[in-house]
């Protein structure tokens, strides 16, 4: 027996739910995306086979309407990620594959969606050796739009992204050595152009390990 996981929900203005999530067969690992409707009923589902499987790693619904998620795929020793885009009726509109610089890993862990369907993804890309933040843009075509690493001398990653306002901000964690090795988290501003506007570097009062898990939007009434 296979092991299913749910791990994303969301809903659009109707009430229909989405779920994404991961389902394996004892050989590999894939994705999976469902649509209900406000009574349960499954619409449709689409699932993501590859050889040597898929980890789902987000899900959102576009102004537009559009599913798009975000996973990682692997083939051979190589870890890449891809960004898939289903219309309403769960049928494929685009499915764009993020290889970095070259052969290296590349993993996504989170994205998010401007108001004018524009999409953003983060995690990390492995350059020269080591773990830097990446970050790309994709219009609502699949187009990538650009790219941004941001590389700490050490091992780093982007956990999340948020837009807000006039920036699109990053948040990961950095890992640095002084006398031992230490873990801080970073937080970008970067423009819808992917320029880089501020960096904060947080350093907890333990002079310890630090770790960002996610942006929280605050809640306006």
């Amino acid at each position: 027996m296979g092991i299913n996981e749910g791990l994303f929900i969301t809903t659009d203005t109707t009430g229909n739910v989405f779920v994404a999530g991961n389902f394996a067969d004892g050989t590999s690992e894939d994705a999976f995306v469902f649509k209900y409707d406000t009574s349960g009923t499954r619409i449709w589902h689409y699932a993501l086979t590859a050889e040597e499987g898929e980890y789902i790693k987000g899900l959102k619904l576009a102004p537009n309407a559009n599913v798009i998620v975000v996973f990682d795929f692997f083939k051979e020793d190589d870890k890449d990620f891809k960004v898939l885009a289903l219309n309403d009726e769960g049928e494929r509109l685009f499915e764009e594959t993020f290889e970095g610089r070259g052969s290296d890993d590349q993993q996504c862990n989170s994205l998010d969606i401007d108001n004018n369907n524009n999409i953003y993804v983060t995690g990390y890309c492995v350059n020269n050796g080591s773990k830097d933040f990446v970050t790309v843009k994709y219009n609502n075509n699949g187009d990538q739009k650009w790219f941004a690493l941001f590389d700490e001398k050490g091992e780093d990653e982007a956990i999340a992204v948020k837009v807000m306002g006039d920036y699109i901000i990053i948040a990961g964690n950095v890992e640095f050595t002084e006398g031992q090795v230490v873990k801080d988290i970073v937080t970008i501003g970067y423009s819808f152009n992917g320029i880089q506007i501020w960096k904060h570097r947080y350093n907890g009062p333990a002079q310890s390990d630090d770790a960002v898990t996610g942006i929280f939007k605050k809640w306006q009434q």
